[in-house]
């Protein structure tokens, strides 16, 4: 069965969501299902596409076969019922199917988030319509069977969104960013002081270490010149000249500063 509108519809389903149906039908069916498919520019070319102006003037009425085509500006589309197949003559014009429903969150419970089966992706939503919950379904695919495989998966709980919109939020807020940031630049504030601190320190430690070595020399010189038994001069003299050699041996230069 194809869905005719008594009164012509220009919506474009896909951005604003599905077409509102009769009062009747509501209430008959308490959520509704609507499917597009949507058609190639190309269609428009082909033998059995006709258009006609409408009678108030507010665009052309567009036909395939006698099939109603609904859309514009490159966007066209037929609207098919729920357990109607994509007519064979449209088949290799098919750019894309969609699929809307409400389902009832009355009868069961289902992760929100973006599901995905062969050509058909989903993306289901939870919506509150006063006193009611629903889950709104919105599916695109390649192919009918897919999109409807896709739905009925969903449906009887077999399968889990590739992407859950139901997991904890990851990363840091604004303002734990802000107070990360705070504590960081007090933590390299900190860093600099022991730096400059450790700088002075190395300072003063080369100068006590230049000040020993001018000792050390003078006392070194006394032993060649003072009245010194020859073996004493010769141990006291190795023992300066190893003191000598460590102390020039430490490194007191500071790392190139990254702190900067």
């Amino acid at each position: 069965m194809w869905i005719i509108k008594s009164t012509p519809v220009h919506i474009d389903q896909e951005r604003t969501g599905p077409v509102s149906l009769p009062q009747t039908l509501t209430k008959e069916r308490e959520c509704p299902m609507s499917t597009n498919v949507y058609l190639m520019g190309s269609i428009s070319q082909v033998s059995g596409f006709s258009t006609a102006p409408y009678d108030n003037g507010s665009g052309d009425r567009m036909s395939f076969n006698g099939m109603t085509v609904l859309g514009g500006s490159g966007s066209l589309y037929i609207i098919i019922g729920e357990n109607d197949e994509v007519p064979a003559e449209l088949t290799e014009y098919v750019e894309r199917i969609t699929l809307y429903e409400k389902i009832s969150a009355a009868r069961m419970s289902r992760e929100t988030g973006i599901y995905r089966h062969e050509s058909a992706e989903a993306e289901l939503e939870f919506e509150s319509g006063g006193k009611k919950t629903y889950y709104l379904t919105k599916i695109r695919g390649k192919k009918m069977e897919d999109v409807r495989t896709l739905l009925r998966l969903i449906k009887i709980g077999v399968i889990r969104p590739d992407e859950s919109y139901e997991n904890p939020q990851m990363g840091l807020s604004r303002a734990e960013l802000q107070e990360d940031l705070k504590e960081t630049w007090a933590r390299y504030e900190s860093l600099k002081r022991e730096l400059r601190e450790g700088e002075t320190k190395i300072y003063q430690l080369k100068g006590t270490i230049a000040r020993l070595n001018a000792e050390l020399d003078s006392l070194r010189f006394e032993t060649f010149t003072g009245g010194w038994a020859f073996c004493s001069k010769q141990r006291v003299r190795d023992a300066i000249r190893e003191i000598q050699v460590k102390s020039y041996s430490i490194d007191c230069t500071i790392p190139s500063g990254d702190l900067e």
